[in-house]
């Protein structure tokens, strides 16, 4: 997959998070009036369980296209505007001179 590929995937990736934490956000107020009406709220408790299962997912997928991203040098340049992924990405990956600074280790 190329990086231009990779960077569109990377943007449904960061979407699709903030809709969940959206839906999330937006379970949580119901459950929260449900209980203060009295109403049973274990069935919105369900769903929101699987609405965090679901960022999780999302995360991970955003995680792994990140560090594809990585591997292919493509985040060479910040700007201001970057996903905290694609900052912690630059942050964490080592470069080239770090990574030949250490020392080797059989």
């Amino acid at each position: 997959m190329d990086g231009a590929a990779l960077l569109a995937d990377l943007r449904r990736a960061e979407a699709h998070i903030a809709n969940s934490q959206a839906r999330i956000a937006q379970q949580q107020e119901i459950i929260a009036e449900l209980d203060r009406e009295g109403h049973d709220t274990v069935p919105a408790k369900d769903m929101l369980a699987s609405f965090e299962k679901t960022l999780a997912k999302h995360i991970a997928n955003r995680d792994r296209i990140a560090g594809k991203l990585a591997a292919l040098d493509l985040l060479a340049m910040p700007s201001d505007t970057e996903p905290l992924a694609l900052r912690l990405v630059r942050v964490l990956k080592p470069s080239p001179v770090q990574a030949s600074a250490r020392p080797y280790r059989s």
